[in-house]
């Protein structure tokens, strides 16, 4: 309820303000019609209606327009049509026109405000007696003034109104866009439902369906697409889950003894080549919910020989690898006549002779020494190709490095692979390195590193041998240079150290000067080629350039890649068996006229760790 008088008075004098700005052309008065209406019909002042001739344009009538026409209603019919308007709707029709608006302001057009008020969802407040129902109108519905608590109840449930009128639109909009889908042949479940055309709150009519019907069916064909292809995907789910329990119990039996060792239970836990025997191939291509335990009985022995002939070909393979043997050479006249318990007690055999830790694999993709079982070497889809025997690499080796850590020859690959990872990782010092440029590494890094260096040499050598040849006689002291592999496993001097914490500090702070040294001699700056940044522990911050140089006593492109002076007169003292002469041992490193030596033999090459 307006109770401040106040604010009344202001309000109404902005109003009357705004009509007199408003240009009103004089009504012309006619006589007055006493006609009773019915209880919708409301009366109106026959003086407050224009009198409406028909417009005339150049020489001749033109045909009514539409307010014309309304206009030529007459007085009762025309306040019928506006008892059906509502408030807001009322004072859109009074603005649109001059003549509607003296009419609709008019102190005789209340009766027809105050049923407009009423046919407002919810209903507003009612209007008070002392201000005329267009003041008051656009008081409420202009001014938005929200004094007195029944307005404001009024605007709170105007709004929550206007919000259940679109949730009802767009729930009538939404089951009648279903029903149209599922005339079509779609499933409740294709209905999308969020789609932009579906989720409005607009009535749908039949021509508002022709225009958003083919947005509408794509987006349920699309999900229908998906809820098929995920209804194929649960039932073939479904059939995995079923016959599980049979791969499971397979492969226990076909593992043998080794069936404790979890990591060995892949090299026969190949599920993909499994669902590819016949049997199973046909039960998952069965599009069923699900498959009958008794379904499985039948095919439970055949089962059992295809995992025992996935365990035989993996194993097999590795032994062959061992051995010098074709990978895929299998001699079936082993096999023919063993049953299944005696196959898998000949498989559990070879697995117990590979697992030896002696048994160890180059892999030449990732640069590494492993061992079976783990389960890269255990994968039946791993590729046997890059597998080299260590042994054959580098005879006696492997049995060295388990001598030099207190292990034999029957040691299982599981005690030396344990200590190469997680808390229980153990860290060897390479003896044979001097402590400067020493790396730290796992047993299987040591393995790794003793074998890097061996094939340096070894191809380093015969590259030296071969130039030897083809410049025999020569006078030139470089090839007649002593060269020396310092890591022969042979030599009677230790291999590996395991250095406490004092000793570890002692020659990390020596690789540590090493490191500071580099760029500070002046050899180190002098005309070089920039090749890369200076160490950040170098005590040198000079803005000069510096040199990497390499050495000349190896053959060209073995020497180690260009580095500071500091780390080659290691490398020279430790394989030329020399002090290094800068001048004559070494030379500054030149792109455009040395072979980068980046990668010449097959493993990595000296100090590349540095």
């Amino acid at each position: 309820m307006v109770s401040s008088r106040g604010h009344q008075g202001r309000n109404t004098s902005n109003i009357a303000a705004r009509k007199a700005s408003t240009p009103v052309k004089p009504v012309a008065k006619a006589s007055k019609v006493d006609t009773q209406t019915s209880r919708k019909r409301v009366k109106v002042a026959s003086s407050d209606v224009k009198a409406a001739g028909q417009p005339v344009v150049g020489d001749g009538p033109t045909m009514p327009g539409l307010r014309e026409r309304l206009l030529s209603l007459p007085v009762e019919l025309f306040a019928e049509i506006c008892s059906f308007l509502d408030a807001l709707e009322l004072r859109q029709l009074s603005l649109t026109d001059e003549t509607f608006w003296s009419i609709l302001v008019s102190a005789r057009s209340d009766p027809i405000w105050r049923q407009a008020f009423k046919r407002v969802v919810p209903p507003m407040p009612e209007c008070p007696e002392t201000m005329p129902c267009p003041d008051y109108a656009e008081f409420l519905l202009v001014e938005s003034c929200m004094s007195g608590v029944k307005m404001v109840d009024w605007q709170i449930a105007s709004t929550d109104w206007k919000v259940t009128q679109r949730a009802k639109l767009k729930r009538e909009r939404g089951a009648a866009i279903l029903s149209k889908l599922i005339d079509l042949g779609y499933h409740e479940a294709d209905f999308p439902r969020w789609d932009a055309e579906v989720n409005k709150s607009e009535a749908l009519t039949d021509e508002e369906w022709e225009r958003i019907r083919p947005t509408v069916v794509d987006a349920a064909e699309s999900r229908r697409n998906s809820r098929i292809s995920l209804e194929v995907w649960r039932r073939r789910d479904e059939r995995s889950r079923a016959i599980a329990p049979l791969w499971n119990q397979v492969v226990a039996v076909a593992s043998g003894t080794r069936a404790v060792y979890s990591a060995e239970k892949a090299a026969c836990s190949d599920w993909n080549g499994f669902v590819t025997f016949g049997p199973i191939a046909a039960l998952m291509a069965a599009d069923t919910d699900g498959i009958p335990a008794q379904a499985l009985d039948p095919i439970r022995p055949g089962a059992l020989q295809f995992v025992i002939q996935l365990r035989r070909r993996h194993l097999v393979r590795l032994r062959n690898i061992l051995n010098g043997l074709p990978v895929d050479h299998i001699d079936e006249e082993e096999w023919s006549l063993l049953t299944d318990s005696e196959t898998i007690a000949r498989l559990d055999t070879i697995a117990a002779h590979i697992t030896k830790a002696v048994n160890g694999f180059w892999d030449s993709n990732r640069r590494q020494v492993d061992w079976y079982p783990s389960y890269y070497l255990a994968s039946p889809q791993m590729d046997m190709a890059v597998l080299t025997p260590v042994e054959s690499l580098s005879p006696g080796l492997m049995a060295k490095m388990l001598e030099v850590i207190g292990k034999d020859t029957n040691t299982e690959s599981a005690v030396v692979t344990s200590t190469c990872s997680g808390r229980n990782m153990v860290l060897y010092r390479c003896a044979r390195c001097d402590e400067r440029v020493a790396p730290y590494l796992t047993f299987k890094g040591m393995v790794s590193h003793f074998l890097e260096k061996k094939v340096w040499f070894d191809k380093a050598l015969a590259a030296k041998e071969k130039v030897l040849t083809e410049v025999s006689g020569s006078k030139d002291p470089i090839w007649h240079s002593t060269f020396f592999n310092d890591h022969d496993w042979n030599l009677q001097r230790d291999m590996v150290a395991l250095d406490n914490s004092r000793k570890t500090a002692r020659v990390r702070e020596l690789q540590n000067q090493l490191a500071a040294a580099y760029g500070n001699d002046p050899r180190d700056r002098v005309g070089g080629v920039f090749t890369t940044t200076r160490s950040k522990k170098s005590t040198n911050q000079a803005p000069q350039r510096e040199t990497r140089r390499i050495c000349r006593l190896c053959p060209e492109g073995f020497s180690p890649k260009p580095m500071f002076l500091a780390t080659l007169k290691i490398h020279i003292q430790h394989i030329h068996c020399k002090e290094a002469n800068v001048e004559e041992d070494t030379a500054v490193f030149d792109p455009s006229r040395d072979i980068a030596p980046a990668d010449p033999c097959v493993f990595e090459l000296p100090f590349i760790r540095l």
